[in-house]
């Protein structure tokens, strides 16, 4: 009998061992996290990152506008682009960056020598602005045909090759102008013009 209560007591010291140091442990954490909170908040306000999605290329056939030398009217020029799936603020700036180096038939530039494109804003889903350095205007030669030829083919060679845009306005140096030489309105979004593209 006398060994077993000396069992038993033994085995209540060693669970009140156990307990007082446990809580001593509990209590040690509590006041470590109270000193060091960022480490229960440093993973909350986390952001995760995100892979970049990976955007598809593919090459298209597509036709830029340039000035006929036969006649008055714009003629279609293939050219073959590769694009990127769903990045058309990107498309847009190759079939400008095409449109700037200019015909490889016997069509005519219609590009002012030195134009560069500033900026590209897309405005909802149909509208794009295009923003271009000051030569469109100051070495643009002037005359309401050059200056309509120069206005559609960047009007037409962008909204026909972008199903999704239906509007484009142009800007020079960041800035709205009525006309870049006295001719065609600018103040306003432009929509392609089939009439002046020939046909045959």
């Amino acid at each position: 009998m006398a060994k077993k209560f000396k069992r038993q007591s033994q085995e209540n010291v060693v669970m009140r061992c156990i307990i007082f140091l446990s809580l001593v442990g509990l209590i040690a954490a509590s006041i470590y996290l109270l000193k060091h909170p960022e480490i229960l908040t440093k993973h909350a306000g986390k952001k995760v990152v995100q892979p970049a999605p990976v955007m598809k290329e593919k090459r298209f056939s597509i036709k830029l506008y340039f000035a006929d030398t036969q006649s008055d009217y714009l003629i279609g020029e293939s050219r073959s682009v590769i694009f990127q799936e769903g990045d058309t603020a990107g498309n847009v700036k190759k079939i400008i960056e095409e449109l700037i180096k200019g015909p490889k038939t016997n069509l005519i530039q219609t590009m002012p020598r030195g134009t560069a494109l500033q900026g590209i804003a897309l405005k909802g889903t149909t509208l794009v602005v295009l923003d271009f350095s000051p030569e469109l205007a100051r070495n643009h030669p002037g005359g309401s045909l050059a200056e309509m030829q120069t206005i559609y083919s960047i009007v037409n060679s962008i909204l026909l090759t972008t199903p999704s845009l239906k509007e484009l306005q142009i800007l020079v140096d960041g800035q709205s102008r009525e006309t870049l030489k006295g001719h065609i309105d600018l103040r306003a979004p432009l929509k392609a013009n089939l009439s002046l593209i020939k046909k045959g």
